[in-house]
């Protein structure tokens, strides 16, 4: 019959062989072999995803900004047709945006991509803006002169399939989307 103390003495010693023999396992273990494409070079690490999940969704008859254009993807433009990417190069999409009712280029701006099927969206900051004098002169305002935008998606992590593309950002009111309608093709 075993005591608490044999027991307490016993537990250590089967822990520290335990131990010792796992630190032996390991310093027997192969080192990784270099990829077979690329001898004597370690495969290169894949590019994290640039987009954050996000709750949000998209619900049908929401009422928009109309004062934005989401224009192109890889330099494609979203029309006729929805313009087509592959999941293992980066996204560059453009266009412009500014918030009508309160006549200013909004801060805070999302680009959102959303399933078709509405279940998974993700969201990135919108931190380049440009110049848009074009839009300036349109909408009669030399304010709108910094209303143009780009963005670079990594989307490696996405699955492949149809997504719909919208921005969003801040009012006093609550948040405002803009540019609903767009899709893009997202390839393996």
């Amino acid at each position: 019959m075993r005591t608490k103390v044999g027991n307490a003495v016993i537990m250590p010693m089967v822990l520290l062989g335990l131990l010792a023999a796992c630190g032996e396992k390991q310093a027997d273990a192969p080192a990784q072999q270099p990829s077979a494409e690329q001898p004597g070079t370690q495969p290169a690490a894949r590019k994290p995803l640039s987009m954050r999940t996000t709750d949000v969704r998209l619900k049908t008859g929401t009422a928009q900004n109309k004062s934005c254009n989401i224009e192109t993807a890889n330099g494609t433009l979203f029309w006729p047709e929805s313009p087509k990417a592959t999941k293992t190069a980066t996204i560059d999409i453009g266009g412009w945006i500014v918030d009508e009712e309160s006549k200013s280029i909004p801060n805070n701006v999302k680009i959102r991509l959303q399933t078709a099927n509405g279940i998974s969206a993700w969201e990135q900051d919108i931190v380049n803006r440009g110049d848009r004098a074009d839009v300036a002169k349109h909408l009669g305002s030399p304010e709108y002169l910094k209303s143009g935008f780009k963005v670079s998606l990594d989307v490696a992590d996405l699955a492949p399939g149809d997504y719909v593309v919208y921005l969003a950002f801040d009012t006093p009111k609550g948040e405002a989307v803009c540019g609903i309608g767009r899709r893009l093709t997202l390839a393996p």
